[in-house]
């Protein structure tokens, strides 16, 4: 294909190349769907997840996740590690990940976990690093 000697400057091309992206841009429609859950989390999770639901800090101190706690279904629940040293956040037991854990987190210290939304049930939470590092959290 030929172009006039107009369509050829680096000038014009840019020209081009910029109206057509707009052009393009402009046809797309706007998303309107959810991100794609993460490896290891549900549809139901992402959605819970993104609806700005009540939020639980979990916070590791003195070696301890603290109390055992019970939550509404739908709360976002965020470990964050305030020792000195670091820890894991693991669905488990004694130390142990569980076959099936929905979350297992290094945490450093100062590190604040990825959000994590759980269904109605009861976990257990562990730390690999220390094993006698516990936590039972109730979802109803």
């Amino acid at each position: 294909m030929h172009l006039p000697s107009a369509f050829r400057s680096p000038l014009a091309v840019g020209a081009l190349a910029i109206a057509l992206t707009a052009a393009l841009a402009a046809c797309s429609p706007a998303s309107t769907t959810s991100p794609e859950p993460s490896a290891g989390e549900s549809v139901a999770e992402s959605a819970a997840a993104s609806t700005n639901a009540d939020a639980t800090t979990i916070v590791i101190s003195g070696n301890s996740f603290g109390d055992d706690l019970t939550l509404p279904a739908g709360t976002v629940i965020v470990f964050r590690n305030d020792d000195g040293h670091g820890h894991t956040a693991t669905e488990g037991e004694e130390g142990t990940a569980a076959a099936d854990a929905r979350f297992d987190f290094s945490l450093a210290s100062g590190q604040t976990s990825d959000q994590v939304v759980l269904e109605a049930g009861t976990y257990h939470v562990t730390c690999k690093i220390h094993s006698s590092m516990s936590l039972t959290i109730t979802v109803e």
